[in-house]
């Protein structure tokens, strides 16, 4: 029995995703041993992993320069929190606290 080379199981694997058949029906069908279909698979997936993650760490290396982003703008400021119910709409002021807010809201979900 020749060895195959990663490409050639690639090939497998797609070739046994495709046929419909379940791995053991395919390899008993190709003659190829399930055990070793198993391990070569984990062992290009394993592969591939660490293909992805050197790549990753190549592309997140640091560099001399710092991206810098604006600070969000608002077109106009918020002068009120307004919550609308299905029975009422409430304006409060911004400066209003969050523990109040959250009370208020409590007890209209009663």
């Amino acid at each position: 029995m020749s060895k195959k080379t990663p490409e050639q199981w690639q090939a497998i694997f797609k070739d046994q995703e495709n046929s419909g058949l379940s791995i053991p029906e395919y390899c008993r069908k190709h003659h190829i041993n399930a055990t070793t279909f198993y391990n070569r698979r984990a062992k290009l997936a394993l592969n591939k992993q660490r293909q992805m993650a050197t790549t990753a760490t190549a592309q997140e290396a640091p560099t001399d320069f710092i991206q810098v982003k604006p600070a969000p703008t608002l077109q106009q400021p918020l002068l009120a929190i307004t919550l609308n119910t299905r029975q009422a709409q409430l304006q409060l002021p911004t400066t209003i606290s969050p523990q109040w807010v959250g009370q208020v809201l409590r007890e209209l979900n009663k």
